[in-house]
């Protein structure tokens, strides 16, 4: 038997599970115990042309996730083999399918930044601070689904962006805007860092080299985030609510990294951390010397 569709609606507590039309032999209903919430939903089972449920509300529901998990706990026939799918099976297929493989996807992430961190400036204290201020960045963006939530599945922002609210937000819609923060925060991470182990190297001087390399790099990293973010306003008035929805979120987390996160919170953490930005443990240090992957070499000694 196989559940072409599984939607959630409420009915009446009188209304059961009823036959499919379909003429066919080996029809039957399914009973289901006295006091159960699938008493309140509609569906049909039919053994020899597969199921069929059911009177359609909206997929991404507690009900409809409910109805799904008690549908596919129930046991089925003897010799029958029940199988559920349909718009809301599928979504709870993919909040499972994401929950167990979103914290590896992000512990390999995470594992991997530290690394290549660790690699370009021979620090283990600069790859956790830039994973730490890259987190920050990304909670500022996750307050933004509260502004995603009441605009798009709450429609209010139907009228001046053009699109027609779902009700719902695409679990998808969130994890794709975090990923594309996380990368452009780490890649404004490392511009500024190589600029800062510039000067840190050549005069030894870690408040120097702050200055020195906000300086340099502090009118580039906000002059590219508005030009990202002129591509983010852009789409905003594609009419899609999917391509809205991420374009709202990746602008407001383009603003907070570039002008709040990198080009105060990061300088000033620097300031603070003093020498120890740039300490390793020995054995790590003398690795380093041998396998990093410097930007530029240690100066040569003037000659006297």
């Amino acid at each position: 038997m196989r559940a072409d569709r599984v939607c959630a609606v409420p009915a009446h507590p009188h209304i059961l599970p009823r036959p499919h039309p379909q003429p066919k032999a080996s029809t039957f209903g399914v009973e289901f115990a006295a006091g159960s919430e699938l008493q309140r939903w509609g569906c049909a089972v039919s053994a020899s042309w597969g199921t069929r449920s059911l009177v359609a509300r909206s997929a991404r529901t507690e009900d409809s996730e409910r109805v799904v998990e008690q549908v596919r706990a129930t046991p089925a026939p003897e010799g029958a083999s029940v199988l559920v799918g349909g718009a809301a099976a599928e979504h709870v297929d993919l909040l499972r399918s994401i929950g167990e493989r979103l914290p590896w996807a992000a512990g390999t992430v995470v594992a991997v930044t530290l690394v290549l961190l660790f690699l370009a400036f021979g620090s283990v204290v600069l790859p956790l601070k830039a994973v730490g201020m890259n987190v920050l960045s990304l909670s500022a963006v996750l307050g933004v689904l509260g502004v995603m939530v009441w605009g798009f599945q709450d429609g209010n922002l139907s009228g001046l962006l053009g699109f027609t609210t779902t009700g719902a937000l695409e679990v998808t819609q969130p994890i794709l805007v975090l990923a594309i923060a996380f990368g452009l925060s780490t890649d404004y991470e490392v511009f500024l860092l190589s600029r800062v182990r510039e000067e840190w190297v050549r005069h030894g001087d870690n408040a120097a080299a702050v200055e020195r390399g906000l300086s340099r790099t502090g009118g580039i990293i906000t002059s590219a985030a508005l030009l990202l973010g002129v591509v983010m306003t852009g789409f905003l008035f594609s009419q899609i609510s999917f391509i809205q929805t991420i374009g709202v979120g990746l602008l407001v987390g383009l603003i907070l990294d570039a002008f709040i996160v990198r080009v105060l919170l990061v300088p000033a953490t620097m300031r603070l951390l003093g020498s120890w930005n740039w300490w390793s443990p020995p054995r790590l240090a003398e690795w380093w010397d041998r396998y990093g992957m410097p930007e530029s070499a240690p100066p040569v000694p003037a000659p006297r």
